[in-house]
């Protein structure tokens, strides 16, 4: 899920994640395929693409974003 050398996901594991049978994932997948969100890799995983973070990022699917003058400058 989160390791660098094989990112992404299966089915198996998204059910295991999402406690529900594959039917339910499936048109979601299919749709944020179609959409440009996600990709299936050639290992069968589905991968968030940079399209997808942007678009999840616009939905504050992480929380909400950090307005531009409270984020800390870099100590050089």
């Amino acid at each position: 899920m989160r390791e660098r050398e094989n990112p992404g996901m299966n089915m198996a594991e998204m059910e295991t994640l999402l406690e529900t049978p594959r039917e339910h994932p499936d048109f979601t997948m299919w749709f944020l395929k179609e959409r440009g969100w996600v990709v299936r890799t050639d290992n069968g995983r589905y991968s968030i693409t940079i399209a997808g973070v942007e678009e999840a990022e616009k939905m504050e699917v992480w929380g909400p974003r950090q307005p531009e003058h409270l984020l800390l400058e870099p100590a050089y």
